[in-house]
């Protein structure tokens, strides 16, 4: 009989199986939280900003009269099973939006079925610029910067996206659009893509599985015309790919601030998510939701 020093002390036989059984059990229950390991089958690699996020800045919604949290709000939206993963159960996330001018927004969204029950806030400075609710097909917004509230539905929103004032439509457009098209869609996409940066621009280069392929410049200074351009001919028309674009960066020694030092960029054109690989970065940040469109005034298109 093979003795195992680590039982040995355990008396008899039926106390170490008691023992090993409740180590199968402990396994049993650990499991569960390891299973973003999977998504390395995954083609490309994760893109920033997917996984969980502890919530502690405090906020209040204008709209149900309650002082919460960041992490009760993603605690309410998991209990009533909003929140989804790569696999359908993609919850809440916080995000950093950058590139308007100098302006920097920290967003918190809650995303449930497409355009039905999203939450955006928007912060600046340390101070709330916006806090919108969007549910059962209608919004209402508190500017605070302007301060202003409307209401009224996601039809028209669309049409008047100067009804919340500023630059606070692009978000709530991009929270939307990315919920439909990219998030639900890309964890099955055989397509892969390539990020390159150069000083200046980003080379993307998209390999479709009939072994097409296209190549797209992104250059920097491209940012803000492609960003406004989308929203001049109406959200997401069939004849365009559209970007999004997950900033990655690190936290600089000493300061609350945080660096870019890579890129992430998703594509999606009709029914179809890319995955792109993700630049080097010492630290992940979540994603910065905007959109840029391929068109003629914004970055050049290269067919190989």
């Amino acid at each position: 009989m093979i003795r195992i020093p680590l039982f040995s002390g355990f008396g008899s036989a039926r106390y170490k199986s008691i023992f090993i059984i409740v180590l199968v059990l402990i396994g049993l229950a650990v499991m569960p939280s390891c299973k973003f390991t999977n998504l390395k089958k995954l083609p490309g690699r994760l893109p920033a900003g997917i996984m969980p996020t502890t919530f502690t800045t405090p906020i209040k919604p204008t709209y149900s009269g309650m002082n919460l949290t960041l992490q009760q709000i993603a605690g309410e939206l998991q209990k009533r099973k909003a929140v989804r993963n790569l696999k359908g159960k993609f919850k809440v996330y916080t995000g950093t939006l950058t590139g308007m001018g100098t302006q920097t927004f920290d967003v918190l969204c809650g995303l449930d079925r497409p355009r039905q029950n999203i939450r955006l806030r928007a912060s600046q400075n340390y101070g709330t610029l916006l806090d919108v609710l969007i549910k059962d097909g209608r919004f209402e917004a508190q500017n605070f910067a302007e301060k202003t509230t409307v209401n009224g539905t996601i039809a028209q929103l669309e049409a008047n996206p100067s009804i919340t004032a500023g630059m606070m439509p692009v978000m709530l457009f991009d929270v939307i659009g990315v919920q439909d098209t990219l998030l639900d869609r890309f964890a099955r996409s055989d397509i892969r893509t390539w990020l390159r940066h150069t000083p200046g621009a980003y080379r993307i280069d998209i390999v479709r599985p009939d072994r097409s392929a296209e190549r797209f410049i992104l250059r920097d200074s491209d940012l803000l015309i492609t960003h406004y351009a989308r929203y001049r001919d109406n959200l997401f028309l069939p004849n365009r790919t559209y970007f999004t674009a997950d900033y990655t960066g690190y936290r600089t020694a000493g300061k609350n601030t945080y660096v870019p030092s890579g890129f992430v960029i998703s594509a999606f054109q009709g029914e179809v998510g890319v995955i792109v690989e993700e630049a080097e970065t010492n630290i992940t940040l979540p994603p910065a939701m905007f959109v840029m469109e391929n068109r003629p005034e914004g970055f050049r298109n290269i067919r190989l």
